[in-house]
């Protein structure tokens, strides 16, 4: 729970307190240190798991985790309409739009 709250709010003090370079690296050097201690954790599971085979666990659960970030983008352009010049972009393209409103009137054509 720290390992994820505390990144953020570092990363929202970096918006609020303005531009003070050596605040902001601070921060963000804060951040980027407590984010990256969960997975220590993650990867200690294995280990204790069984340590005679615990580079290949590693190995077969990254692969699950980056077969999933290839194939989150894919799906997620699959998802979302295709936009054409002067169309909005819709989030879910089984929805169909409302008619537009033209002067307070409903504008059917």
């Amino acid at each position: 729970l720290l390992g994820k709250l505390l990144p953020a709010a570092f990363l929202v003090a970096v918006l609020c307190l303005g531009c003070s370079p050596t605040v902001i690296v601070v921060l963000l050097t804060l951040a980027l240190t407590i984010i990256s201690m969960p997975g220590t954790g993650i990867n200690i599971n294995h280990v204790d798991i069984a340590h005679l085979y615990a580079g290949f666990l590693l190995g077969i659960t990254n692969t699950f985790g980056t077969v999933a970030g290839i194939i989150a983008p894919t799906a997620a352009g699959l998802l979302i309409n295709q936009v054409t010049w002067g169309q909005k972009p819709t989030a879910h393209p089984w929805i169909k739009p409302k008619p537009p409103l033209k002067n307070g009137f409903l504008s059917l054509h």
